[in-house]
């Protein structure tokens, strides 16, 4: 989440998806959203990722892909895409997440 104040482990923040970048690790499909933290004046403009400087989605890109390292190998950067698909991943995951949730009923 983008944002200029600093959160700690179990801090709640409201954010605005505005993208997401995929990853591959030995051949598994990984998404990362990217938001942005609602209220604060500094990203109150960002409404999809390309309004974002290249260098900081460069930064972000290079920090999922060393988090997401096994065995000192680097995730490999897909691609970035919009809030449309960022929004649709959060539904997908949220339906996951329910469907796994009334199996354990």
């Amino acid at each position: 989440m983008l944002g200029d104040s600093s959160t700690f482990p179990g801090c709640i923040r409201y954010g605005r998806p505005i993208g997401l970048v995929e990853l591959t690790d030995h051949e598994i499909r990984i998404e990362r959203i990217l938001a942005c933290a609602i209220g604060n004046p500094h990203f109150g403009g960002l409404r999809n990722y390309t309004d974002v400087k290249a260098n900081l989605l460069r930064e972000i890109e290079h920090f999922v892909s060393m988090y997401r390292s096994s065995k000192g190998r680097r995730a490999r950067v897909v691609g970035w895409r919009d809030r449309r698909a960022a929004h649709e991943s959060i539904r997908a995951g949220h339906a996951r997440f329910v469907s796994h949730a009334a199996k354990k009923l």
